[in-house]
C-alpha cells in the first residue's frame, strides 16, 4: 500500500530474515523489540516474543521496528543483522530498523557505529 509522505525501505522478506535472525540465537541475548504503525502511530509495547509476536500485524505499515539489547549484542549478531541490509540508526535503546522513511528524509543502511559495543563472539 503507497503511503503519501513515507518511502519504502524495508520488505517482508527483510523483516523474516530478521525474525530468523533473531530465532538462531540464544533467548538471553535477542533483544526486545517495538514499532510504529504508520496509518494509525500507534507504537507498541516492548516485546521479546519473536516467534509470533513479532509476525502480528503483517509489516505492511509498519513504520519502524526499534531493538533494545538488554546485553551488548555478539559480534555474530550485530554481522548477521547488517548481513540483512537494513536500513536504519542507533538510539538510546540500541537501533531503529525503518520499513518506511519520510520523504525527503535518506534512509541509510546500518552499520557497526550504530549498535552497542558488542560482546566478543560466542
Amino acid at each position: 500500500m503507497p503511503h503519501p509522505n513515507h518511502y519504502s525501505v524495508c520488505n517482508d522478506t527483510k523483516w523474516l530474515e530478521l525474525r530468523a535472525c533473531m530465532l538462531a540465537v540464544p533467548p538471553a541475548l535477542r533483544p526486545s523489540f517495538r514499532s510504529k504503525f504508520l496509518l494509525n502511530g500507534y507504537v507498541s509495547r516492548w516485546d521479546s516474543e519473536w516467534h509470533y509476536h513479532f509476525l502480528e500485524g503483517g509489516f505492511t505499515n509498519v513504520e519502524w521496528f526499534d531493538l533494545k539489547f538488554e546485553l551488548s549484542p555478539t559480534e555474530a549478531l550485530v554481522n548477521d543483522i547488517l548481513a540483512i541490509g537494513l536500513a536504519g540508526f542507533g538510539t538510546e535503546h540500541g537501533v531503529r530498523l525503518l520499513g518506511y522513511a519520510p520523504n525527503g528524509t535518506e534512509a541509510r543502511l546500518l552499520d557497526w557505529g550504530d549498535f552497542p559495543p558488542p560482546l566478543a563472539s560466542q
